[in-house]
């Protein structure tokens, strides 16, 4: 299983994992602990790295099927009907059949085991998502002139981004993998506008009108697709 891993040195006594809403392993250690040690004491966590990685993934909206053979699985607002096969790699490949979707063809080395076929699947749609999102982030950063320093995907109940503006980083629900693209663009370039504009206040709507003078039309497809 593959995943990510950011070690943060801090002024603390002992060395400690934990697993993050989206999926990412954060290791917290002490400042003078040497690398070595560090990268012993996640090798030794290994069993429960996975074992909680795997409980978390469970939780995410789309980890909550068990991707089985006929699922229709929604992708930038087309249906895709899911395909589960035996492979001795894992791997996720898109096939377009028509304007409206296709197959969606799942590769697994274990065909039995759900837990597997649901991190193979969030993986390939967080990374997809993710440069979408890299992509639309230049687009509109070119456009406006206003680029964040980091974007991040994870699960959120109620909100399509968030901006963080002393920071300059913006956080993007996972979710948004299954809307439209027009609507994925909206919610760029709304986020992006709250760098200049932090809050809604007079000028932000303007802003964002400048730059997507249907933005109301994109605003709404979030909710009814």
């Amino acid at each position: 299983m593959e995943y990510n891993i950011v070690v943060t040195r801090k002024r603390i006594k002992n060395m400690i994992i934990r697993i993050t809403r989206d999926g990412e392993v954060r290791v917290s250690v002490p400042v003078g602990v040497s690398e070595k040690s560090v990268s012993d004491f996640i090798v030794s966590r290994k069993g429960w790295i996975e074992k909680n990685l795997v409980r978390t993934l469970r939780g995410l909206r789309n980890s909550r099927k068990n991707f089985e053979t006929g699922d229709r699985i929604r992708i930038l607002g087309k249906i895709y009907t899911l395909q589960v096969m035996m492979s001795n790699e894992n791997k996720v490949e898109l096939e377009e059949r028509d304007a409206d979707g296709g197959d969606l063809f799942l590769s697994v080395s274990m065909y039995n085991d759900t837990d597997i076929r649901r991190i193979v699947l969030y993986d390939w749609l967080k990374d997809k998502l993710f440069h979408l999102l890299a992509e639309l982030t230049k687009k509109y950063g070119d456009l406006t002139g206003y680029y964040p320093k980091e974007i991040k995907i994870r699960e959120m109940k109620s909100l399509w981004g968030s901006c963080n503006v002393r920071t300059k980083k913006i956080t993007y629900n996972f979710t948004l993998i299954e809307k439209p693209l027009k609507a994925v663009e909206y919610v760029v370039l709304h986020e992006i506008s709250h760098m200049p504009y932090p809050d809604h206040q007079e000028g932000f709507w303007e802003f964002v009108s400048r730059f997507m003078p249907d933005w109301k039309k994109r605003k709404k497809l979030l909710s009814d697709s």
